[in-house]
């Protein structure tokens, strides 16, 4: 038997049994330095543990340099840290250079959160100056399900352009209130020079409203001097008023204004072809608003009647009526906003 003597001072007196050491991997254990690190130069184990669950194991816990592990395995093995459930696996900085991160025990199914258990600080993804390419969340060609971002009790802010080939879907688009320096707090479309814009085109039931609550003034512009503006049904202002071009509409027979085909303005003419009795009933009292009938048919006059519970004053008269009769030619009607007068 071929022996070895251990190195002093650390087994002093005892002798090693050299064929007990595999021959293929040399000297198993090497003393380069007396009393010195000891250095292994391979180890063959399929489990290094501990004595009992509750003692800790540390690996080369004063690394200075880097820690590679299984950096020249195949595709497809599995390296695992921790337990697939339960267990909590702790990083300082982690450089993630992979290609996926897909759920071990479900790939195709699975879960996988990212910081849920966080509650304070800055979650960042793909934030350094320098990027340039395509940050994609959610995009896969089929895609289905909901994306979420935020919460309703969190602030999105989305920079730069937002760009979108189906539709958004929610209640309300809301924007930071601008404290009067002039700055544009929302626009839709501003940079469209083609192509529709629709609000509200589908909409069955329900109102469709534009800065119904401005309370300091302000203009409301629809179209331009290039473009024609419709306006189908009946046209109402509450305290304010109506100002525009004309409108002029025929009818050969009694009508209610203003539900035309052409809409009403400020200054609105309607001739009348009636061959028979008929009755034009103004429209709803509107501030400024001007009516022009002129009569036109075959039919002896006509009758003008009121709209719910205003009064039309008679040229020269200083008492109210709801209808005036006798109109063999013209009659020019200016509202106040209550009632109506002839001029």
């Amino acid at each position: 038997m071929s022996t070895n003597t251990a190195p002093s001072p650390n087994f002093t007196g005892i002798n090693f049994n050299l064929d007990f050491f595999p021959s293929e991997a040399g000297n198993f254990v090497t003393y380069p330095v007396a009393q010195g690190p000891t250095t292994i130069g391979t180890l063959y184990s399929s489990v290094i543990d501990v004595l009992s669950s509750a003692t800790a194991f540390n690996l080369l816990n004063s690394l200075t340099a880097n820690l590679n592990i299984a950096i020249n395995g195949g595709a497809g093995q599995t390296i695992r840290i921790g337990a697939t459930s339960g267990a909590s696996v702790h990083c300082a900085n982690v450089d993630f250079q992979g290609h996926s991160i897909n759920n071990s025990t479900n790939a195709s199914g699975g879960n996988i959160n990212i910081c849920n258990n966080m509650t304070s600080g800055t979650l960042n993804i793909g934030t350094n100056t320098a990027r340039t390419g395509t940050i994609n969340i959610g995009d896969g060609a089929g895609a289905t399900g909901t994306i979420d971002i935020g919460s309703s009790t969190t602030t999105t802010t989305l920079n730069g352009n937002v760009q979108g080939t189906t539709k958004l879907t929610t209640p309300i688009i809301d924007c930071i209130t601008d404290a009067g320096s002039g700055a544009t707090s929302l626009a839709i479309g501003p940079s469209a020079t083609s192509g529709n814009i629709i609000i509200g085109a589908a909409l069955g039931v329900g109102d469709v409203s534009i800065g119904a609550s401005q309370s300091v003034g302000g203009t409301i512009t629809l179209g331009s001097s290039n473009t024609v503006t419709t306006l189908n049904g009946v046209v109402s202002s509450g305290l304010g008023f109506l100002a525009g071009k004309t409108a002029i509409e025929s009818n050969n027979g009694s009508k209610t204004l203003p539900i035309t085909t052409s809409g009403i303005n400020q200054d609105y003419y309607y001739i009348s072809n009636s061959s028979s009795v008929s009755t034009i009933t103004l429209p709803p009292v509107l501030a400024n608003q001007i009516v022009n009938i002129k009569h036109n048919g075959t039919a002896a006059s006509l009758t003008v009647a009121r709209s719910g519970g205003s009064t039309i004053f008679g040229a020269g008269a200083s008492t109210g009526t709801t209808t005036i009769t006798g109109i063999t030619t013209s009659v020019r009607l200016i509202c106040d906003g209550t009632n109506w007068y002839v001029f």
